[in-house]
């Protein structure tokens, strides 16, 4: 159970934001109010890994920047999204032909990942935080 509601949440008290993957984000997309808060954060760090970089898609904060997301673009055509919103994404299925091999895109402040490099994108999360996380902790 939270603590908080993004109604209590004091932004400045944060550095960072990091939104994890989940197996249907429809609600949290179409919801205007979570959109507008994680628009709060830009500036900051913000990962997001799986489907949720399409939160920050649909919260303009990807806008021109290169990203990873775990969904094909035909989806999100077929959601409203435009072709220009997704000019700069690697999708699931460009991910799995040609993977990428740091594991990530790290574009600015912002990084973004796909759910089978999760443990690649959660180091360097921490790294972007100033934490220290060896990769042998990891068997890497």
């Amino acid at each position: 159970m939270p603590d908080k509601s993004i109604y209590d949440i004091d932004i400045g008290e944060f550095d960072s934001l990091l939104l994890p993957g989940a197996a249907d984000i429809e609600a949290a997309v179409e919801d205007q109010e979570i959109i507008e808060f994680i628009k709060k954060f830009n500036g900051k760090i913000i990962g997001a890994i799986s489907i949720a970089p399409i939160l920050l898609l649909k919260a303009g904060i990807l806008k021109g920047k290169p990203f990873m997301a775990g969904v094909n673009k035909v989806e999100l055509l077929e959601e409203g999204f435009l072709e220009s919103d997704l000019t700069e994404m690697k999708d699931w299925d460009e991910c799995i032909e040609n993977p990428i091999e740091e594991g990530y895109l790290n574009s600015e402040n912002i990084l973004t990942s796909v759910s089978y490099n999760f443990v690649r994108f959660e180091i360097q999360f921490a790294k972007m935080l100033g934490i220290d996380i060896t990769p042998k902790s990891f068997g890497l």
